[in-house]
């Protein structure tokens, strides 16, 4: 395979300082009631790119990632225990299967594969914008983009400070009626020179245990936590060496949970102690040379360490879950002529290396360490061979390898991803030439996680009284699995953001189907069962094993319209994605069910006040294989208000939850009992009916 020393490092460090650039490329801009300008990322807004800023986030007074993309036609985000954690869901795909990044920097918790291990943390409160790349457009991010691509960027001096004050401050004090939940944030900017700036933010969140739509507290009160987060960033822009950035961030997260209760099942019991401590610090360098158009240089080097520690009172061992991520990247946007033709030439190299400690153990008693590594080199070219149609070529090379340093097994994988995309505008009136019809076909990739490839760490048949009865299971490693492929294909038309009837009003539209074929698709499979000889009697052996099934398919809709104009806003997203197992026809567990968000709104006063009310409804979804993965529909519908008294002072109210419903995002959780066979409800339901306020000064 390849390794690399710390030499190798510094001195792709050292190529990345000396020569680096900005990103190009449109991405929508969705603020928080409109669609705003196109704006330069890697991925078009003409391939699904897409942007939420700052502004939309804090309008929806989002306390968790959930409420930060709820709207997003593409995402729906699972909460684990309120606001402990977040899984990412993009069409249909989760954990491993997306693509999840701060800053840039790859999230790879989910290698972990224990106990809501696809679970991402970070408060909205630090976020300045969020892109959302979904389906195979994705696949020049590499390993893990089945489903898509998410990139949560911090927040920038520049977005504190004062341009003439020279320096800036925000504050901000919340609070919610349902747990007793309280939140402070601080921001500081200051200028420091002509060419530098600084950043210090600050934010505690005191978030109690909730009730659910019935006056009960979810899952027996363990549904709050305590966090922290410090985020530092420094800035310094240079006309002759480029742009430069060093952030720190610094999450710390701390909550009590009742036992771990997974897919409809409890697991274990007894009151948990979780501590998630999540650090990252990055340095990236932009530069754009004045000499030469085509040299336009972007790089990135950090690290990201998540670690969580549980432990069950009453216990003395301390469970221990961690993943630490190097991650070096450098990019070059070149725009140049060729063959008459005006051409936008993006090449790259990432590396990335996790070392990972699991949650399970050895043969010898010992945690199972992995470690892996993945080389990456992709390459796309925009361009426009007729006046209304536009073309995207991209190619992506994965080079993947994991290792079991206890039993010093590996896995290996490589392989080559394609992408052609194209946004043809047929008519050519000035209205109908803001309709477009696109497509995009192209395959996508990833390798098997540590968990997959090597089981447990042991393959020793355990025996324990579980609430079925007494049962034993065999879990069995597979290092020859082989990655999953998905060849993707997207088709549909859009309405690009155009005036409809005054200059200030907006309207964006687009209806796209989806169909993901996925090959080799990794699935836990029941082998064969074994038997064993315990105390002169002979048990059954279930033997589980990660397997390749042959094929797989994900299809379906997404629909999206947004108007806006200076007195009223209004936007509609719904999906309706089905999975099923090609091989044995049933329903692929994990797709969410079909989802619809609907706001509408009014701007008052000036448009110093914004008053509205949003919609949120989830269909339900009964799963062939196993009932415990069933979902339960459900209908919620917020209120909010907001009035700005001046430039200084801000006011928020959001009802959520209004008419208290009883609801659960997750699986129908059923506990058996199993002397009686009686069945109780252990669902985990949302949040009942929340008030929350919320106060900001700028200074």
């Amino acid at each position: 395979m390849f390794k690399y020393t710390p030499l190798t490092l510094l001195l792709l460090a050292s190529f990345s300082y000396a020569t680096t650039a900005k990103k190009q490329t449109e991405i929508i801009e969705v603020t928080a009631d409109r669609i705003g300008n196109p704006v330069n990322e890697r991925v078009s807004f003409l391939e699904g790119a897409q942007l939420i800023d700052a502004e939309y986030i804090r309008a929806q007074q989002a306390s968790t990632l959930e409420e930060a993309l709820r709207k997003t036609t593409s995402v729906q985000v699972d909460q684990e225990g309120g606001s402990q954690g977040s899984n990412v869901i993009i069409r249909g795909l989760s954990g491993d299967q997306v693509t999840t990044r701060i800053d840039g920097i790859p999230k790879n918790f989910n290698q972990t594969r224990h106990g809501g291990a696809n679970t991402v943390w970070i408060d909205p409160e630090i976020i300045q914008k969020i892109t959302v790349i979904p389906g195979v457009a994705a696949n020049l991010y590499g390993s893990g983009s089945l489903g898509g691509y998410l990139n949560m960027q911090t927040r920038d001096p520049k977005d504190i400070i004062n341009g003439d004050k020279g320096w800036g401050l925000n504050l901000r004090q919340g609070y919610e009626t349902n747990g007793d939940s309280w939140l402070t944030g601080v921001e500081v900017g200051t200028q420091l020179g002509d060419f530098t700036q600084a950043l210090v933010s600050f934010s505690y969140r005191d978030a109690g245990a909730y009730e659910d739509g019935n006056g009960k507290q979810a899952i027996g009160g363990s549904s709050g936590s305590l966090d922290k987060n410090l985020l530092t960033k420094l800035v310094h822009n240079s006309d002759n060496a480029g742009d430069f950035e060093l952030t720190y961030l610094d999450f710390s997260k701390s909550y009590t949970s009742r036992g771990a209760i997974s897919q409809g099942r409890v697991l274990s019991s007894g009151t948990q102690q979780t501590k998630i401590e999540d650090n990252s610090i990055n340095f990236e360098h932009n530069f754009t040379s004045v000499d030469y158009d085509w040299l336009n240089l972007n790089s990135r080097i950090g690290q990201a360490k998540t670690k969580r520690t549980r432990r069950t009172l009453g216990e003395d061992d301390e469970q221990t879950w961690q993943v630490k991520t190097d991650f070096i990247e450098i990019q070059n946007q070149s725009p140049v002529s060729l063959w008459k033709q005006r051409h936008q030439i993006n090449v790259g190299i990432d590396y990335t290396k996790d070392d990972i400690t699991t949650g399970y153990f050895s043969a010898a008693g010992e945690q199972a360490q992995r470690e892996r590594e993945i080389l990456g080199l992709y390459a796309s070219d925009r361009f426009s061979p007729m006046h209304n149609l536009d073309l995207v070529l991209g190619l992506r090379y994965d080079n993947f390898e994991s290792r079991d340093l206890a039993s010093n097994a590996s896995s290996s994988n490589q392989g080559v991803f394609p992408k052609l995309h194209l946004d043809w505008r047929p008519f050519g009136s000035d209205f109908f030439n803001r309709v477009s019809i696109f497509g995009v076909i192209g395959k996508s990739f990833r390798a098997p996680s540590v968990h997959e490839a090597f089981g447990r760490g042991s393959t020793e048949v355990e025996c324990q009284e579980g609430r079925r009865g007494f049962s034993c299971t065999e879990y069995v490693p597979n290092e020859e699995l082989e990655a999953e492929y998905a060849v993707s294909y997207e088709i549909g038309a859009r309405i690009n953001p155009t005036t409809l009837f005054y200059n200030n009003d907006e309207l964006y539209m687009h209806l796209v189907y989806i169909n993901n074929e996925l090959d080799n698709y990794i699935s836990e499979v029941d082998l064969a069962p074994g038997s064993i000889e315990l105390n002169g009697e002979t048990y059954s052996v279930d033997r589980i094993s990660y397997q390749n099934i042959e094929q797989a398919e994900i299809h379906g809709l997404e629909f999206k319209i947004n108007y806006t104009n200076d007195h009223i806003f209004t936007a509609l997203s719904a999906q309706k994605l089905e999975g099923e197992n090609k091989i044995s026809g049933e329903n692929l567990v994990d797709i969410s069910p079909a989802s619809a968000n609907f706001s509408i709104g009014a701007y008052l006063f000036a448009q110093k006040s914004r008053v509205g009310f949003d919609l949120n409804w989830r269909d339900k979804r009964e799963v062939d294989a196993d009932s415990s993965f069933n979902r339960l529909s459900y209908t919620v519908i917020d209120m909010f208000a907001s009035y700005q008294f001046n430039k200084n002072w801000k006011a928020q109210v959001r009802v959520s939850n209004l008419t208290d419903k009883l609801y659960t995002k997750r699986y129908q959780s059923l506990s058996v009992d199993i002397d009686t066979g009686e069945e109780s409800d252990i669902s985990y339901y949302e949040p009942g009916r929340n008030i929350k306020l919320l106060f900001e000064a700028n200074f």
